[in-house]
């Protein structure tokens, strides 16, 4: 007894061609109809959105935002629902491919806004700090150096160097040594040294005391002797007076810390709780 497949390829008047031949009325009569309710589908998205304002104002302030009709249909017929949708203005587009970079780049959201025009002023020495990093964010290199107490706006202005240049990490120092310790238990983790020694534009926030391990300072000394010598664009935020910099980085990176411009000193009354 033949067993079915045997009893096809047996059969000479049933070929391979024929066989996919007979679905091919089937294939096109099916494509047909999705055509069609797809055309209708259309016209009744039309027909929808004809009903609503054509556009909307920008809620940051750009040009208006249009009624989509094409983002209606897809969305419509992917879930069954209807519901305005407008196209954002090139304002909006902008920042919003901004927000998903500076993400990946490690901004936390609550500095996700920070830019050099939204960071208030309220002395002339404000003023003379924000030139200088604006002088920075647009053609600097070598190192930033942020320094201040808590609370004035120094990562603000750091990750507003990123959003200038359109690129850049920023990482902690604290965070810096978790990912360093996480590689010594696996060695598939990422080597957060040698990324951070060779990216475009480092932002090492919140650099500080060391807290005693032996890891940290080679670590910082590696990243930031590399960037110094290859003049790689850095930015750096510490609370440490430079008076303290020898115990805090070391003789030798101090003196090296020391020695860049622009040095920027903030001072004044901390901004937390407030908008800057």
């Amino acid at each position: 007894m033949r067993t079915p497949s045997e009893s096809l390829d047996n059969n000479s008047d049933i070929t391979p061609a024929r066989r996919f031949g007979d679905f091919i009325p089937g294939v096109v009569e099916h494509l047909a109809e999705l055509s069609e309710r797809a055309a209708k589908h259309r016209k009744e998205i039309e027909r929808f959105a004809s009903k609503l304002p054509k556009q909307k104002p920008c809620p940051q302030g750009g040009g208006p935002h249009v009624i989509d009709v094409d983002a209606i249909s897809r969305a419509s017929w992917a879930e069954g629902k209807r519901e305005a949708i407008y196209a954002p203005c090139v304002k909006c587009r902008q920042e919003s491919n901004d927000s998903q970079w500076m993400t990946r780049a490690g901004v936390p959201s609550v500095l996700a806004h920070a830019s050099l025009d939204n960071w208030k002023t309220r002395t002339d020495v404000d003023k003379r700090i924000l030139s200088n990093v604006r002088e920075f964010a647009e053609n600097g290199n070598g190192f930033l150096i942020l320094s201040g107490q808590v609370g004035l706006g120094k990562s603000h202005l750091a990750v507003a160097v990123m959003r200038k240049r359109g690129y850049g990490r920023i990482i902690t120092q604290t965070r810096l040594i978790l990912k360093l310790r996480e590689r010594y238990q696996n060695q598939f983790a990422e080597d957060v040294i040698s990324k951070c020694k060779v990216t475009k534009l480092l932002v090492l926030d919140e650099c500080g005391f060391m807290t005693g391990g032996r890891d940290e300072l080679p670590a910082i000394y590696e990243i930031l002797d590399y960037r110094h010598g290859e003049t790689l664009p850095t930015v750096l935020t510490t609370n440490i007076p430079v008076s303290q910099f020898d115990e805090a980085f070391g003789d030798r990176l101090a003196d090296r810390l020391r020695c860049h411009q622009p040095f920027v000193v903030l001072s004044g009354q901390s901004w937390r709780g407030a908008s800057r």
